[in-house]
């Protein structure tokens, strides 16, 4: 399997700052019912489903705000992902990834090396159709890869910048908490998020840097 190789020279950013909006946030992961997401309208129905008249669905992981931590820029074309997609064995998960996205993880881990623009401060990493027969309450979440040696930061999920050497940055979940889920399915209230966002990483006022992070493929 190709990899992400991090090495890890200097940290030198502080610990970023927190907000309430996902306006203002960065390298937020969430699972949408739309491909298209309008941050400043944002509400439960937008990752959350509670119809039971049909028997599959399609949902989307997508990311917002990329944010590259090593020079402090907005990343314009994103060059890689690395997360896990957590959902129940009952489900019958689908994933497609973005047509510009190569995945090198086994089934549910995205190891993947891109090309995929940012438009209005997100893009679609992975188009998920979802089939079920029940209506039972249901969870999906965003995690760490399942290897834990190829995590390119141990215990997280990070994205790259293809117009930075494919320099890694951390990403998180919408709920910035691997155990919250990002989307659920016939539960009420309708999850965690929006409706009770937890705090989030804030885009700092100024430039930060990692340092020597960098991660390329090979």
């Amino acid at each position: 399997m190709k990899s992400f190789i991090v090495t890890l020279l200097l940290i030198t950013s502080a610990v970023p700052s927190w907000c309430q909006s996902l306006q203002g946030c960065y390298n937020n992961i969430g699972i949408f019912n739309s491909p298209v997401v309008n941050l400043a309208q944002l509400g439960p129905g937008d990752s959350s489903h509670n119809d039971s008249e049909v028997s599959q669905i399609t949902a989307y992981i997508v990311l917002l705000n990329p944010y590259n931590e090593n020079t402090g820029q907005a990343i314009q074309t994103v060059g890689g992902v690395e997360f896990r997609l957590e959902a129940p064995a009952d489900l019958f998960v689908t994933p497609s990834p973005n047509f510009n996205c190569d995945n090198w993880g086994n089934p549910m881990d995205f190891y993947c090396g891109a090309n995929i623009p940012v438009l209005n401060g997100h893009c679609l990493l992975v188009t998920l159709a979802i089939g079920y027969f029940t209506t039972e309450p249901r969870s999906l979440y965003i995690t760490p890869i399942s290897e834990p040696d190829g995590q390119s930061f141990p215990g997280d999920i990070a994205i790259t910048d293809r117009d930075d050497q494919f320099s890694a940055s951390r990403a998180t979940p919408v709920t910035r908490d691997f155990t919250q889920p990002v989307y659920t399915m016939f539960s009420d209230p309708p999850g965690s998020f929006p409706g009770d966002l937890a705090d989030c990483w804030a885009v700092p006022t100024a430039s930060t840097s990692w340092g020597g992070i960098k991660a390329v493929f090979r």
